[in-house]
């Protein structure tokens, strides 16, 4: 921590890569102060360092970089954190509130298709009636609608005994669309047990 603050850059660049490794409070500290850095290198490596965090503490740093960054590349790092720390098993103490609410989060801003991607693999690991209703709507995004596709069928399929009207209206969604024949048999597949 104390190099970090006070070496030269090269050694900072270093050593913070380690810091995504590290959940201590002072580790922390100097993740937060660093990502002010006025010297480019060392913001990267920090942000990049924040985002391979397994810290739960962080990730409100985390999520203001994947919503507000103006650098494309820092948000696309960052919204993978979220994901990542949305669905690891490692970080399991995540109410799934809190998860839904975090990748909500990402979605109510501007993203490319290849950000909401990533968003749809987080909510697809969320078996909750909350992610499949923030999946169902991005059937209608020709640009994901594949994946939205495949991430409603996954989630309707883990919901289906305790929510078996919200999995099969979305499920009817699906069915009902333009898709690939191997997506349209699994989403068949998936009503039928269903019923």
């Amino acid at each position: 921590v104390g190099a970090i603050k006070d070496a030269p850059v090269q050694a900072r660049l270093a050593l913070l890569p380690i810091c995504g490794r590290l959940a201590e409070a002072p580790v922390r500290d100097v993740v937060r102060s660093s990502l002010g850095d006025p010297n480019a290198d060392v913001r990267e490596a920090t942000v990049d360092a924040l985002c391979e965090t397994r810290d739960p503490e962080l990730l409100p740093d985390m999520l203001k970089i994947a919503c507000n960054d103006p650098e494309k590349r820092f948000r696309t790092v960052a919204i993978r954190g979220c994901v990542r720390m949305a669905s690891d098993q490692e970080t399991d103490k995540l109410p799934t509130d809190k998860k839904i609410d975090l990748l909500k989060s990402i979605l109510d801003t501007q993203l490319d298709a290849a950000q909401k991607r990533l968003v749809l693999s987080g909510l697809e690991a969320i078996p909750d009636e909350q992610s499949l209703a923030l999946v169902t709507p991005m059937l209608d995004d020709p640009a994901v609608r594949s994946e939205a596709a495949q991430a409603v069928i996954h989630i309707a399929g883990s919901i289906s005994r305790t929510q078996s009207e919200e999995a099969g209206a979305a499920l009817k969604k699906v069915l009902a669309m333009s898709i690939t024949p191997a997506t349209r048999r699994s989403a068949e597949r998936a009503y039928k047990r269903l019923q």
